[in-house]
């Protein structure tokens, strides 16, 4: 984790784990058969670890839910700049695994959604979709220092989370 975190998910190859364990690299094969098992694992990881900070964001009671849920998951891409990007990834071979821990891990974002007041499971799909990329998008361009005005990047996220909270707002009722 921490070197998927240091050097990117993209970045990870059994020979760097290796250097990292201060072994040869046929050693790691006693234990996994691929890179793609370590990035599954990883990826699993980083999925009940969202989830578990995201689930903690439901404990605070507001009239915006959408607030502490997209805090929380700035400060999970934060704290876990490269672990996050696997959180947007699928592994060939691994998409019934990694369906299950996204399953888990998108449960806070529904809840958020019900508090809305949006009951319609398609329609939760669609918007758990677009809160997901909205946060993960401004957070990776974040990441990549990729705003490079002189306004505070602060005030464009509150921009972005204020705007989420109003198109939530707006689906009371929707029904499709």
């Amino acid at each position: 984790m921490e070197l998927v975190d240091a050097h990117g998910y993209d970045q990870l190859s059994l020979t760097t784990l290796a250097e990292r364990l201060g072994v040869r690299p046929p050693s790691l094969y006693k234990h996994v058969a691929s890179v793609e098992d370590v990035r599954l694992g990883l990826s699993v990881i980083a999925y009940r670890d969202l989830e578990r900070e995201l689930a903690a964001s439901l404990e605070e009671n507001t009239h915006a839910p959408i607030i502490p849920f997209a805090s929380a998951y700035r400060r999970f891409a934060r704290s876990h700049p490269g672990l996050v990007n696997s959180t947007i990834r699928v592994l060939p071979g691994f998409e019934e695994e990694l369906r299950e821990a996204e399953s888990a891990a998108v449960q806070p974002l529904v809840r958020v959604l019900q508090r809305y007041g949006v009951e319609h499971p398609t329609r939760q799909v669609h918007l758990a979709r677009f809160v997901r990329s909205a946060l993960h998008g401004f957070l990776s361009i974040e990441a990549a220092d990729g705003f490079l005005r002189s306004e505070p990047v602060e005030d464009s996220y509150q921009t972005v989370v204020e705007s989420l909270d109003l198109v939530l707002r707006s689906e009371k009722g929707t029904t499709s």
